[in-house]
């Protein structure tokens, strides 16, 4: 249910609320407008969902076996996931981003405390967890909206509307397509080999994949960066993109080299029988290592107001993924879905490449080759620290 209702959260409305920060720093709509506009969708929209699943509940068409109480809480778990969205935007759109970093922290350790709390007390319920997952969304989305500065007035701007859905759409469905991506080695694991292989596998994925808290952590601060320059600012804009995404390529291969060394510890933390998670660990570290330049440098198209690139590159990677896949499965089991994805994350980094080489006009050279110049930088940003 968390998994059904995250994903309504992430994807119901349409792309509208991730057009959030492009409107409020690309266009002459007024902030106020923007966020007031985008809340009362978010209402409607979430309302809409929400009854409709009930209707199909009711009358058994899903959730047949699920408590009733869940599926009213899964209306609270849309609507603030949505509010976060927003205000997670509005933040990263005036790169007020150590605040937002500071107030989103505050929801995982609530949860965190409370889930060890009624665990230790034996008080842990279906319905208490996903209270739980619901306040990691509200408890942010208060303190986010009391230091927004904005007063929520309930009306609704159309025009806003229409223009955030044709620019959101597109990113819409490269986000699907993205997360499509991660998880559809996942679905034909599943249909291929059975679920006890799903579930050696899906073990090394959970691993592998933190290494993109990387580059998803720095992209929030770039994407902010970027909004607040220069439209027209394009030397600047490709400068920051670049150093940004070598950085981002280099440190994901240091941390990757650390996890290699680590995954002998997998089948003493899970068990033996999740030791060949181990090799899928290893395989997808250096897809990931590689799909972390394609996952910071899009901020540029985006931010440009451009995001069809991100959509076509995010396209052809999910072909390429399915394809290996198909063939690969059953040739090499889940060793072969790690391959594919691997080869598919590699060629999502190399197409953002190809395109800044071909369209921009930045060789490759600029994304990897650590001249003087970053050397001291690095220095002077490690000797800030700590005289700090």
């Amino acid at each position: 249910m968390i998994l059904i209702f995250g994903l309504i959260g992430s994807y119901g409305h349409f792309g509208i609320l991730s057009s959030t920060s492009y409107f409020q720093k690309r266009s002459d709509y007024d902030t106020e407008d923007i966020f007031n506009t985008n809340i009362f969708y978010s209402f409607i929209n979430s309302l809409i969902i929400f009854l409709v699943i009930l209707f199909l509940s009711k009358n058994n068409f899903i959730f047949q076996n699920y408590d009733n109480k869940v599926i009213y809480l899964g209306y609270f778990f849309i609507i603030f996931n949505y509010i976060m969205v927003i205000l997670r935007a509005l933040y990263i759109g005036e790169e007020r981003i150590h605040e937002l970093n500071k107030f989103i922290f505050i929801g995982p350790v609530v949860n965190f405390i409370l889930v060890t709390v009624l665990y230790y007390f034996n008080l842990l319920s279906v319905n208490l967890v996903f209270i739980s997952k619901i306040l990691v969304f509200l408890i942010p989305c208060l303190f986010l909206y009391k230091n927004l500065n904005i007063k929520f007035k309930p009306k609704i701007n159309l025009r806003i509307l229409k223009s955030e859905f044709k620019y959101g759409i597109i990113l819409y469905f490269s986000a699907l397509f993205v997360f499509l991506n991660y998880r559809a080695d996942q679905f034909m694991i599943k249909n291929f080999l059975g679920v006890e292989e799903l579930g050696i596998y899906s073990i090394g994925v959970q691993l592998a994949e933190l290494l993109f808290l990387v580059p998803n952590s720095i992209t929030t601060a770039l994407t902010g960066r970027l909004y607040n320059m220069d439209l027209n600012d394009t030397d600047n804009q490709k400068k920051i993109t670049t150093q940004t995404s070598k950085y981002t390529f280099y440190v994901s291969l240091f941390l990757s080299i650390i996890g290699i060394m680590m995954t002998p510890l997998i089948p003493i933390v899970y068990g033996k029988e999740y030791e060949r998670a181990s090799f899928v660990v290893v395989l997808l570290f250096i897809g990931i290592i590689f799909a972390s330049i394609a996952k910071v440098s899009y901020s540029y198209f985006i931010t440009k107001g451009n995001p069809k690139v991100h959509l076509i590159i995010t396209g052809i990677t999910l072909v390429i993924n399915i394809i290996l896949n198909y063939f690969l499965i059953p040739l090499l089991g889940i060793n072969g879905a790690a391959l594919a994805s691997t080869i598919s994350y590699f060629v999502y980094g190399f197409v953002y490449l190809l395109v800044f080489k071909l369209k921009e006009k930045i060789c490759f050279k600029e994304f990897f080759y650590i001249n003087k110049n970053d050397i001291k930088y690095i220095i002077n940003i490690f000797k800030k620290k700590f005289q700090k």
